[in-house]
């Protein structure tokens, strides 16, 4: 291969789980050859789509051409997918070759083969070696297996072979296009025709691919041992609900979401592999362009040194401390900075008046008055009754004939004195710890990072320290973010505009379900003490179970590929376009979570950073039950009306609604694709089947639908004892290694149940039925 693959790179590949499968796969003495599948496989398109291609034959036409060309590039791409679709429906073979699209096109020949030959020179530019096929490749030919390359597609098979040699260096394969043979891999058909041409048999070759039918169920309905070098079906279910989010990321993040997706090693267990994907597909991306944002921000502001801060900084420091690693920038450091809103609040309180103080510590949320006792270290015996209450409800509850905001008030203005010294002691050990990790009486530059939103942190350190941090970056930044631009700069990397206002407060009325991924495995922080005349954090020792620590790591595994992946394909610090889909991608995990992602992360505990006393469920068993009893249609229209009134008592709304009814926020925004459609109705058809206890049934209709339920019927054991299309009566054709017949000719005897897999023409197919058959004798199941 031509691209050179880095050591980190080489490393995250074989040792993925794929990698391993393939190599014990072709390692089998039986196995003399091994197939690849080519576009989305062996080559890459640098194109976000593969119909990018069809506007730029006409954005790069010749000029003395394109002054005269009677359309302008969004036209044409609709007429060449027209044209494909006319060639489609006018061949009988299951293949059209790239002649049969052009001749539907009515124009002239001389401009028809102009647009033939820029179509071919444009996908060749737009072609590069999968860098994971790369390593691929390189093991076949070390074990001294012969290459194969097979593809369903309508370019002509020089054209194909041109793009195979101008992306990689190989010295001997044998290619396959299905529009050669009129056959293809979809069906069956092109492997049949492989082994004859090749003269083995199915048990001596390995196939690889990214289509699940093509490349994984035909081949393997033959005996052909293959793989999918693809995403699973939940990742497809994210980029469809990603979709009407809008997030519109370029072609390269794209290719790194699914590489990562599909390197996960080899070792992580089937319950950790939503942690590994949330940190490949949906976190990584988003890390590793903050840390390019941020690492190209501060070199241009010639800052020396970042604070990443809160037990979030350990993840972004790792990110941020690769690429610098990898991009070989030694001119800037990062450094994990332990602080949290509770280890930084007193000191932030030592210019304050005592008053101010207590009133912003009431605003806290799950903050009880046992906290705050603890908090300002004092003593009093009288309020020991009421320390689980929290300080919010203060005002609400009589202590003794007195209101109980109104006794903690004075208790504290009589202990001001003691108050003040916890403050001041307090701040010292955090000056001294700040000055240990960053050398603030230098004229060194420095800056902080931190999650957000309300940058209430950098606000606290702010009011701690003379010496100020140039610039705050967050993640993302709420408006009360931003009302605190009179004291502090802030940067956040996710945009506040018009178009992600409301995405930035989705996300900051559930932070929960971000900061479980990112606090990783360390306490927060509760202070800071002094050990042997240098000052430490103080963190709380968090005990977690077995299976939360691997969460953790498998996160952290799948972050590391996407950056890993990320690095090799050069991908750039991103735009501000880009970064507005980053904002939108979080969004939709909160607002529009998969059944997977709900039910698992609504499992987890949340810590709130003033101490484990705020430790919960993220989905509380309380929340479903009252959603259940108020009704899921309610509910929802409850939260739309005022979300911010169910905060406390419900920390995710969109999850519970999920758990319970895992389509039902996907339906109400509408999000929705042929798939889905098929996905219910083969969900009823087999609860039809299954229930009335049939195992053997004829299928009328060999279409599209028929290829999605075909699966479905082998994994629940239904045998199909034969297969009717219309098309039968005017060629001979296989269906996923079926031969299909048409009506006449078919033989219902051994068999009393009928499919029709078609939800159009039913009553007519009835009708060709009952000519043939007498219908009373049969069960007919429709759509």
């Amino acid at each position: 291969m031509n691209n050179k693959c880095s050591a980190e790179f080489t490393e995250l590949v074989t040792t993925s789980a794929l990698y391993q499968n393939f190599i014990c796969a072709i390692s089998d003495p039986k196995v003399t050859h091994v197939s690849f599948d080519v576009f989305d496989t062996v080559l890459r398109r640098r194109c976000h789509d593969p119909k990018h291609v069809f506007t730029e034959v006409i954005l790069q036409l010749p000029a003395h051409i394109a002054v005269d060309f009677p359309m302008e590039a969004d036209e044409y791409l609709q007429i060449r997918i027209s044209a494909e679709k006319l060639a489609k429906q006018a061949s009988c073979h299951e293949e059209i070759c790239f002649d049969d699209i052009f001749k539907q096109m009515a124009l002239p020949e001389d401009i028809v083969n102009i647009l033939k030959q820029q179509e071919i020179e444009i996908e060749k530019a737009q072609c590069f070696a999968d860098p994971i096929c790369a390593l691929l490749l390189d093991a076949v030919n070390q074990l001294g297996k012969q290459v194969v390359f097979i593809s369903d597609m309508y370019l002509p098979n020089e054209s194909i072979k041109g793009f195979i040699d101008d992306a990689c260096v190989l010295n001997d394969y044998r290619l396959f296009v299905s529009n050669e043979f009129g056959q293809t891999k979809y069906t069956g058909q092109l492997f049949t025709t492989v082994l004859s041409e090749l003269g083995i048999k199915a048990s001596e070759i390995v196939h690889i691919g990214d289509h699940l039918t093509s490349d994984v169920h035909s081949p393997k309905i033959m005996g052909i041992n293959c793989l999918l070098f693809n995403t699973n079906s939940d990742f497809s279910e994210v980029l469809l609900r990603e979709k009407h989010y809008q997030v519109e990321l370029p072609a390269k993040i794209k290719l790194a979401r699914t590489l990562a997706s599909i390197q996960m090693p080899q070792y992580i267990e089937s319950d950790d592999q939503l942690f590994y994907q949330m940190g490949a597909t949906i976190f990584g991306p988003v890390l590793t362009q903050m840390s390019q944002w941020v690492v190209a921000d501060c070199l241009r502001l010639k800052i020396d040194s970042l604070m990443a801060i809160m037990r979030e900084g350990q993840v972004f420091s790792a990110c941020i401390n690769r690429h610098l690693k990898w991009k070989s920038i030694n001119s800037f450091s990062c450094v994990n900075f332990y602080a949290s809103r509770k280890a930084t609040y007193l000191p932030s309180l030592i210019n304050i008046n005592i008053d101010d103080a207590l009133s912003n510590t009431l605003a806290r949320k799950y903050f009880t008055l046992g906290d705050l006792i603890t908090e300002f270290g004092i003593t009093a015996p009288e309020l020991e009754p009421l320390t689980a209450v929290p300080v919010s409800s203060l005002n609400n509850i009589d202590v003794a004939g007195e209101n109980g905001l109104l006794l903690v008030k004075k208790i504290f203005e009589q202990k001001s004195e003691q108050v003040a010294e916890h403050i001041k002691f307090k701040h010292g050990l955090f000056i001294d710890y700040l000055t240990q990790t960053i050398n603030t009486n230098s004229q060194d530059c420095f800056a902080s990072l931190d999650l957000g939103p309300g940058a209430t942190i950098a606000q606290q350190i702010s009011r701690a320290t003379e010496q100020k941090a140039k610039v705050n970056y967050l993640l993302y930044a709420s408006e009360r973010g931003y009302s605190k631009v009179n004291e502090i700069v802030i940067k956040s990397f996710f945009p506040l505009l018009p178009q992600t206002q409301k995405s930035i407060e989705i996300l900051a009325r559930s932070p929960e379900v971000l900061e479980y991924f990112l606090v990783g495995e360390t306490g927060t922080t509760l202070g800071y003490q002094r050990e042997h005349g240098k000052v430490t954090p103080e963190c709380e020792n968090r005990s977690l179970t077995d299976v939360e620590r691997q969460n953790y790591q498998a996160f952290d595994q799948g972050v590391k590929a996407f950056q890993t992946i990320a690095n090799q394909l050069n991908i750039e610090a991103p735009s501000q376009n880009e970064r507005i889909s980053y904002t939108q991608m979080l969004c939709r995990l909160v607002d529009c979570p998969t059944s997977n992602e709900a039910q698992v992360i609504g499992q987890c505990q949340h810590e709130e950073n003033f101490g484990s006393q705020g430790k919960f469920n993220i989905i509380k068993p309380e929340n479903v039950m009252k959603v259940q009893e108020e009704s899921i249609e309610r509910f929802y229209q409850t939260f739309c009306e005022r979300a911010s009134s169910l905060q406390r008592q419900i920390p995710w709304p969109q999850g519970v609604i999920t758990h319970l009814s895992p389509n039902y926020l996907s339906v109400m925004a509408r999000i929705n694709s042929q798939e889905n459609v098929h996905f219910g109705a083969v969900q009823a058809l087999l609860e039809t089947l299954t229930s009335g206890k049939i195992s053997n049934v004829i299928v009328y209709g060999a279409g599209d639908f028929f290829l999605y339920l075909h699966d479905f019927l082998v994994e629940n054991k239904i045998k199909i004892h034969g297969l009717i299309d219309r098309r039968a009566l005017f060629s001979n054709f296989r269906v996923n290694n079926i031969q299909v017949k048409s009506l006449p000719e078919y033989n219902f005897s051994g068999c009393s149940t009928i499919v029709i897999a078609s939800s159009v023409f039913i009553d007519e197919i009835k009708q060709d039925l009952a000519k043939v058959i007498s219908l009373e004798n049969y069960k007919v199941i429709t759509m």
